[in-house]
């Protein structure tokens, strides 16, 4: 309950409902907050996620031929943020549903260390492999 109240669910409600209806209620809070390319007009979020998934589409997946300064824009604070989004959710899903829990009460995500890890790991590939070059 805690995890829901801090993302920012309104959790008086809950204590008497079953199980099945607590389950609804955490789907229709996130249907309503859960970012996406739809909302764009008038949600930031959107906005980041459809600038991120257009970037994606255009220049990583398909590597499209495009001037990419036509692509919406985003910043990195905009992602991170997509990203806290991203993490409470596992973080309340977890926790709830799982038994797992992947953040601390303080809001420190366990797993940053083992994406920092893999990140350092797979830098170290790339730049062995030729395809990233050493900036150290």
């Amino acid at each position: 309950m805690r995890r829901l109240a801090a993302a920012g669910m309104n959790i008086e409600s809950l204590a008497q409902m079953s199980d099945s209806a607590i389950t609804s209620t955490i789907v229709q809070f996130y249907n309503r907050s859960l970012p996406s390319t739809e909302l764009v007009a008038w949600c930031e979020m959107s906005r980041s996620l459809h600038a991120v998934v257009t970037r994606r589409d255009k220049v990583v997946a398909h590597n499209e031929m495009i001037d990419r300064s036509s692509l919406p824009q985003t910043s990195w604070a905009d992602i991170e943020q997509l990203m806290s989004y991203a993490k409470g959710f596992i973080d309340v899903v977890g926790i709830g549903y799982i038994s797992m829990c992947f953040a601390a009460d303080d809001g420190h995500y366990f797993l940053t260390q083992d994406a920092r890890v893999a990140s350092h790991v797979l830098s170290k590939l790339l730049i062995k492999a030729g395809v990233l070059e050493n900036l150290s």
